[in-house]
């Protein structure tokens, strides 16, 4: 059941990143790098002790940052609370 409900989570999670990225207009490698940082942090980290929210943003500014796009910190928080709050 755990390995469902994980499953939904990070399916949950994923769309929130393909949403943020869409809304930032960050290029497709920034998002599949982002993707890839969630799914790293999980492999090690339990979704019960991190909110995922939290997790896949911090991923979409580190993807930012490793792809050198050029998306601050306000942007991605105006984002992130637009999208939460929907």
């Amino acid at each position: 059941m755990e390995k469902n409900n994980n499953l939904k989570i990070s399916y949950i999670s994923c769309f929130f990143i393909k949403n943020t990225s869409e809304l930032l207009q960050l290029s497709h490698t920034t998002f599949c790098t982002s993707v890839f940082l969630f799914h790293k942090f999980y492999r090690k980290k339990n979704f019960i002790k991190y909110n995922n929210l939290d997790v896949a943003i911090s991923c979409i500014l580190v993807a930012s940052k490793l792809e050198e796009q050029n998306c601050n910190l306000k942007r991605i928080i105006c984002v992130y609370n637009f999208l939460k709050s929907e």
